[in-house]
């Protein structure tokens, strides 16, 4: 036992440096990754960029990536103003070490999801309310479940007063609808994919946080970098 011990330590300080390493990598990785993203769309802000696979630095030597998903915080979307986006990639192909650089070419993933969120001020501009305000109509709580209703509230044009009215979030054939379902056309509002700062059809809307999330989603697609951003 008394040899047995000092072997185990050794164990666990190499296996603590590794992982210790690994993390570094990971987060220099990132931020390689996140600085490229800021350059090629000329972003004032810096993406938040997270890249997933245990170990990093084995996953990213073997070309095989479980995610990787960049968050852009206040992005200047012409007819929707300032608006947060996501692109979310899964299980990705990249060239064997390449993926260090940030500079990322030719890779490939099962999925690549893109998401933008509306708040109350985005989609305001859209109904011509500069006080909306967006609820999930069950549970106004963060953590809750993502519902197919917003209850919305705001003044409408030409409105006197707040009004609310209960929506329902729906895509019919890549087009979005906000429809009232209680027959409040102020509130009422859809739009086409093709106007969306999303890459491909929406997919799914929702609501969540105080704000409409819609999505879009391509299969087996190869991308870059730059593919990490959406545009009108």
């Amino acid at each position: 036992m008394a040899k047995i011990i000092p072997v185990l330590i050794g164990t666990a300080v190499v296996a603590g440096s590794f992982l210790f390493v690994d993390g570094v990598v990971a987060a220099n990785t990132e931020k390689n990754v996140s600085a490229e993203l800021q350059q090629a769309d000329n972003l004032d802000i810096k993406p938040a960029v997270t890249i997933s696979g245990t170990p990093f630095i084995v996953s990213a030597l073997g070309g095989s990536i479980s995610s990787i998903r960049a968050e852009m915080v206040d992005v200047q979307e012409e007819g929707f103003g300032l608006v947060n986006k996501k692109t979310e990639a899964f299980d990705v192909d990249v060239p064997p070490g390449q993926i260090f650089s940030g500079n990322l070419q030719d890779m490939t993933a099962k999925r690549l999801v893109y998401t933008v969120r509306l708040d109350g001020v985005a989609l305001g501009a859209q109904l011509g309310m500069t006080d909306l305000d967006i609820a999930n109509p069950d549970d106004i709580s963060p953590t809750a479940s993502p519902s197919a209703e917003a209850l919305l509230a705001g003044t409408p044009p030409g409105a006197t007063e707040k009004q609310q009215s209960l929506v329902k979030l729906r895509i019919t054939d890549g087009v979005v609808h906000l429809t009232p379902t209680d027959g409040n056309e102020a509130f009422s509002w859809e739009v086409g994919s093709e106007k969306l700062p999303l890459t491909g059809r929406a997919s799914r809307v929702f609501c969540g946080g105080g704000s409409i999330y819609i999505e879009s989603e391509l299969r087996d697609v190869r991308f870059d970098t730059e593919d990490f951003s959406s545009d009108v």
